[in-house]
């Protein structure tokens, strides 16, 4: 997984200084480049963004171009799952980038989610060029990225250390436009990261191993780069990219004995998901034993588990093997949306469509009972409740209920008032013995019929909702009457 991703802790950007009026440090204009390469290479960046298809846009100059060649092994390696495309142009200063931005790159169907910015560097290189007018012309480029795809987020790295020695006045001209850069960064939208420590030696002199003349990289450097920043990645697009957890030992030791059970087969029934779903084995195990057991069902829970550890485990072992499952039972994205609702909605429920797609496409003959996110928080204005109803009015609308069929059963946990039952979920997430009860009886009816074959009835108008608003499902029977187990303490969700 790499080292943990934290974001730097910087100030808002101030104000320009009043000297940025003044010649020396104006803003370079935009403007194109004249020669046929040029040409010829933006046009073919203007088709990938007319294409689309991407998560991540690489943006910059030689060093990013050259991902198509020192770097085109660690970008198989390292960057491809995560759905990346080079935007980068050999000897772009930040005036071409630019212009390239408002003529095409972000045109068409080009949507990241996000923006790798490295550019400066064939600027700061020219002796008569202000850093401050470098570091103006990517603050233009950060606006411009922000103005047309206001959603993407955007990592801005540092112009990389250039020059055979710390005194060289290149090295030291990058050196202050990153001292500017850097306080663009709002940890909301654009992401500051300094990783050019990464390419020197420790007397500051460039590693030839990564550096071939000082300016650019190796296929060494580029796995160097490409490591630096995946936590970064990981972090800005957890609910897409598959992820493990292999730094938990009690996630490794459940992941192999999930892989088992797959690879013995033998269950219909897959209920996949986390540690709701996985605590069927254990304050569920009555219920499960009792009105479950007849349909040869397997738990696939993992406590803590997010839609990006569900996708990973989906690719490496959870469908191997014997497993034939004929339903799926899938209930998962609280652990994306957190205990304050501060996930984002949709890339929750990206995760949740990625998810969808692994399992149709690894098993295409199994079927799929898609639940709601249950609700979460003591009171339905709980920001937690309101994110988790936002992703229930997304992933609704990928029931077809032919493959995939949608239940919101959440309202079967609460009070009159909306709010959480304390003998149903007494840390308003997690669920009792007499919970698990009613989710039970809440999907039994449509375990027997998917698993019978029956035609579904047709697609509510409830999955055509708009966003923010939440089905209310139908109460299913009362459960059985038993007392509600006290849930024992869990330090994972």
């Amino acid at each position: 997984l790499g080292p943990k991703y934290t974001p730097a802790a910087v100030a808002p950007p101030p104000p320009p200084p009043a000297s940025v009026e003044t010649k020396a440090s104006a803003a370079p204009q935009a403007e194109p480049r004249k020669d046929k390469s040029w040409v010829s290479r933006q046009n073919l960046l203007n088709q990938r963004a007319r294409d689309g298809g991407f998560d991540i846009m690489f943006l910059g100059d030689s060093i990013t171009h050259g991902w198509e060649n020192e770097g085109k092994n660690a970008w198989a390696e390292h960057l491809r799952p995560f759905k990346p495309q080079n935007f980068g142009i050999s000897g772009d200063g930040v005036r071409h980038v630019l212009w390239r931005l408002r003529n095409g790159n972000l045109a068409g169907k080009a949507d990241p989610k996000l923006v790798v910015l490295m550019i400066g560097t064939n600027d700061a290189a020219k002796s008569k060029t202000d850093p401050r007018s470098t570091a103006l012309g990517i603050r233009a480029i950060l606006d411009e990225i922000r103005k047309q795809k206001p959603t993407a987020k955007i990592l801005l790295l540092n112009i990389f250390p250039r020059g055979h020695n710390a005194k060289d006045a290149s090295r030291a001209a990058n050196t202050k436009v990153n001292e500017l850069i850097e306080k663009y960064a709002d940890n909301q939208h654009i992401y500051y990261k300094d990783i050019g420590s990464i390419f020197l030696e420790p007397d500051g002199k460039p590693s030839k191993a990564v550096k071939s003349d000082t300016v650019h990289l190796t296929p060494a450097g580029y796995t160097l780069w490409a490591n630096a920043i995946l936590p970064d990645i990981q972090h800005h697009l957890s609910a897409t990219a598959p992820t493990d957890r292999r730094n938990v030992t009690q996630w490794v030791s459940r992941q192999a004995t999930l892989n088992q059970f797959a690879r013995d087969g033998g269950f219909d029934v897959m209920f996949l998901g986390d540690s709701i779903t996985n605590a069927w084995i254990s304050d569920g195990k009555p219920v499960w034993d009792e009105k479950l057991l007849r349909f040869k069902p397997q738990n696939f829970g993992i406590g803590g588990d997010a839609t990006h550890h569900v996708l990973w485990r989906l690719s490496h072992g959870n469908l191997a093997g014997k497993a034939d499952p004929k339903l799926i039972v899938l209930q998962i994205g609280t652990n994306d949306t957190g205990p304050k609702g501060t996930g984002d909605p949709r890339r929750t429920a990206e995760g949740i469509k990625e998810i969808l797609d692994e399992i149709q496409t690894r098993k295409p003959a199994a079927k799929i009972l898609l639940l709601g996110l249950f609700p979460r928080g003591a009171t339905p204005n709980d920001p937690a409740r309101i994110t988790n109803a936002k992703v229930n009015a997304h992933i609704q609308k990928f029931a077809d209920n032919r493959r995939i069929f949608y239940k919101d059963i959440g309202s079967v946990f609460l009070e009159p008032d909306g709010k959480i039952s304390k003998t149903l979920k007494p840390d308003a997430l997690h669920l009792t013995t007499a919970a698990y009860a009613l989710w039970a009886n809440a999907i039994i009816p449509d375990i027997e019929r998917i698993l019978s074959g029956k035609k579904p009835d047709a697609v509510p108008k409830a999955a055509q909702a708009p966003i923010g608003k939440a089905t209310q499902p139908t109460k299913p029977a009362p459960a059985a009457k038993k007392q509600p187990a006290k849930l024992p303490a869990r330090g994972r969700r």
